[in-house]
């Protein structure tokens, strides 16, 4: 029994050494030729609420890089302090940390950020640092040195590469001669919507998209009413090139996940916007684009998906860089017609998609003969046929 119960000991000693096994990772930094930049040390795993010392040797380049003597530490790490050495002549310089508290926590991102400048002179290339006898200092003895060396890369660019994702609910910032990496998803052979706060050449519309791009540009609506029927003709010219902050619509004949643009300013506007009006006819219509995850489309606004329009109920989200349609005065008609229709017309009248239905949102609570509740805010599409009591009134679906 006592053998049984020593081999367990082992076995959970063994575990528990496995489980705090501390790591430091740097992630690769991007850099212009006489720019200074940072990098960047975070800690996982080891021994929490101990450490008071830390110390390592950065071996850069043996020319063309310098420590600034700057740096930062996380507040997880309270009253540390550090001497950044400067870069000798073999390319290494010693960076000690201490403090007479310890770090609270044994995962800490952004434990340690040092500064450094690339030389004007470096050439465009990839060049590797490495972090050499990282060690971490317990009491005024002990020391846990790291098993590995941490390496990480300074890219050094004539641009530096913005992404710009979909997912992303933070707003794109004004950038000047960037590259970018649009992380936008794009259907092929169906119509789908795009806004970009940054311009686009024709070249780089089809270099990005495919020469078979097609691209059109929001001019506003009319409703004709031809043979009774009740429709909206949504209407676009032709577009060849992106303009910033200007929403429009694409075709591509291959999916798109994501794509790049060299050498552009972004300057974004919080709220890109196309508005068509014909003053004849009072009509006022919005094109609006949106450049964060998570916007929520305006209840009745229209949206396009898999070449159909939908109306929104005031939730519906949207990822980035899409637009969504405002067309003010036209709905009150349209909602009074189960059946209206929404076309797109492009150019000199052409029909690209014809008659498709807007699904009708019955707003407020909706209940059956019965007097049964079925839900709130429901689309029509989802209902069987029969009559319903919404807000006090009889709709019957047909």
């Amino acid at each position: 029994m006592k053998k049984i119960r020593f081999i367990l000991a082992l076995t959970l000693c063994a575990l528990c050494a496995e489980a705090g096994a501390q790591t430091v990772t740097v992630a690769d930094v991007e850099a212009l030729p006489g720019e200074t930049v940072a990098f960047t040390l975070n800690l996982a795993g080891g021994r929490a609420d101990t450490y008071i010392a830390m110390q390592f040797d950065a071996q850069f380049p043996a020319t063309g890089f310098s420590t600034t003597g700057d740096y930062s530490i996380s507040s997880s790490w309270k009253n540390a302090t550090s001497v950044i050495g400067s870069v000798d002549a073999n390319g290494v310089a010693t960076i000690p940390v201490s403090s007479a508290e310890t770090i609270t926590g044994s995962d800490v991102d952004g434990l340690l950020t040092v500064y450094f400048t690339v030389d004007n002179n470096v050439t465009i290339g990839s060049y590797e640092v490495t972090l050499k006898n990282l060690w971490f200092g317990y009491g005024t003895s002990s020391k846990d040195y790291l098993e590995d060396d941490v390496t990480f890369y300074v890219n050094v660019v004539e641009r530096h590469t913005i992404v710009l994702d979909e997912t992303s609910t933070t707003a794109p910032e004004a950038a000047t001669g960037v590259n970018v990496r649009v992380k936008r998803t794009i259907k092929a052979d169906v119509w789908s919507t795009i806004c970009l706060p940054f311009d686009m050449t024709e070249a780089q519309v089809k270099s990005a998209f495919g020469n078979d791009v097609e691209l059109a540009d929001f001019i506003g609506y009319e409703m004709p009413g031809v043979n009774e029927e009740t429709y909206i003709s949504v209407n676009f010219d032709e577009a060849s090139a992106i303009e910033a902050n200007h929403p429009y619509l694409i075709k591509v004949s291959n999916p798109v996940s994501e794509f790049t643009v060299d050498n552009v300013d972004i300057d974004p506007e919080e709220e890109p916007t196309v508005a068509a009006a014909k003053r004849t006819k009072k009509q006022w219509s919005e094109f609006i684009g949106t450049y964060v995850a998570n916007t929520e489309v305006p209840n009745l606004c229209l949206f396009l998906n898999d070449n159909k329009f939908y109306y929104s109920t005031g939730t519906t989200k949207m990822k980035g860089f899409r637009g969504y349609f405002d067309f003010y005065d036209a709905l009150p008609e349209v909602e009074e017609e189960l059946e209206a229709k929404i076309r797109l017309t492009f150019g000199s009248g052409s029909t690209a998609i014809n008659e498709i239905s807007a699904p009708k949102v019955l707003k407020g609570a909706v209940y059956n003969m019965n007097g049964q509740l079925i839900g709130t805010d429901i689309d029509i599409n989802s209902l069987p046929k029969g009559v319903y009591m919404v807000d006090g009134k009889k709709v019957a679906i047909y």
